[in-house]
């Protein structure tokens, strides 16, 4: 195996995560939260065009990882949840971050993951890549919103 496919398989399963014996995506969303809270110091402008970048990245390795676990959709590609998380957690840049915000976020993310409402549905479908990361994007931004209402009723 070439470095640069052990590279994309570390960064596809979530440096490990992934490969957690029991909910591997609750794996992969607990590291999130600790990743979060090494780059929440970023201006927001970078930390968006972090997401951008890992996107682009975590394309190309779950198409990678998905045929190694000949699987493109498989339990141990986790960096869909990881990025599931950072864009979940965008409102934290406009409230406090602790551990309840981060837990109310989990929460919410976790939950319009695995229930996957549209149009998460639809692109979890599609068995490609892009399409499997989509479906936490899509999650995702549900999260993100109902955080943010959350929020703002709390700190009103």
């Amino acid at each position: 195996m070439k470095l640069s496919e052990i590279i994309s398989l570390i960064f596809a399963t979530g440096f490990g995560a992934g490969y957690a014996p029991k909910a591997p995506g609750t794996a992969g969303s607990l590291l999130a939260i600790l990743l979060f809270l090494g780059i929440s110091h970023l201006d927001l402008y970078i930390y968006l065009f972090t997401l951008v970048v890992v996107f682009a990245l975590s394309v190309y390795a779950s198409e990678f990882a998905g045929r190694y676990f000949n699987d493109v959709d498989a339990p141990k590609i986790v960096i869909d949840e990881i990025i599931g998380m950072f864009i979940t957690y965008i409102p934290l840049y406009f409230f406090p971050i602790n551990a309840i915000n981060l837990a109310i976020g989990f929460i919410l993310f976790r939950l319009f993951d695995i229930t996957k409402p549209f149009p998460a549905n639809w692109a979890n479908r599609i068995k490609r890549p892009v399409f499997v990361i989509l479906d936490d994007i899509f999650a995702a931004i549900y999260a993100a919103i109902v955080l943010t209402l959350a929020l703002i009723l709390r700190y009103r």
